[in-house]
């Protein structure tokens, strides 16, 4: 009886807990890109290092950003200590169109979080239309929510446009 009341209250104790803890929260937008969709997948694939906002490294000293477009492939940070972040991993790609990836906020950075990201092209009037939908699920703070919509709002904002804008 008493291992069972003491599992009966450690349950409703869990339960309780999750219910603060556990949240479900979106992140999209919308960008239109004044680039042609191939040019738009080859800096998004190829050149993240010389786009991507040198604020929203987690390394100290980084060096490089790297994304492995394939599938198993890996989203990854390089500092010049050698110190690395495992962003994302590549679970769908439509070459020239989609990628689809996994990846995780660590304890260490306000996690746990899991984060389903995809990154889809298509035509637009002006080029290209790039939706960016980013899915954040477990112990998601207003904290984590902000800094994910803030943070993609910079890389691509502050980054991604005026790199391609540049460089076309």
């Amino acid at each position: 009886m008493t291992i069972l009341s003491h599992n009966i209250s450690r349950n409703a104790i869990l339960e309780e807990a999750l219910k603060d803890e556990f949240a479900v929260v979106t992140v999209e937008m919308e960008i239109e890109i004044r680039a042609k969709s191939e040019r738009v997948w080859q800096a998004l694939t190829e050149e993240l290092t010389a786009w991507w906002h040198k604020a929203h490294f987690a390394t100290p000293s980084p060096q490089k950003m790297i994304l492995e477009p394939k599938i198993g492939g890996q989203l990854y940070e390089e500092s010049e200590s050698g110190e690395a972040v495992q962003w994302y991993t590549v679970v769908r790609l439509v070459p020239g169109k989609k990628l689809s990836l996994v990846g995780h906020i660590l304890p260490e950075f306000e996690g746990p979080v899991q984060t389903y990201l995809s990154l889809e092209l298509s035509e637009s009037a002006n080029g290209t239309m790039l939706k960016l939908t980013d899915h954040l699920t477990g112990a998601v703070t207003e904290s984590i929510h902000t800094g994910t919509r803030d943070g993609w709002r910079d890389v691509i904002n502050d980054g991604f446009i005026p790199y391609i804008e540049t460089h076309p």
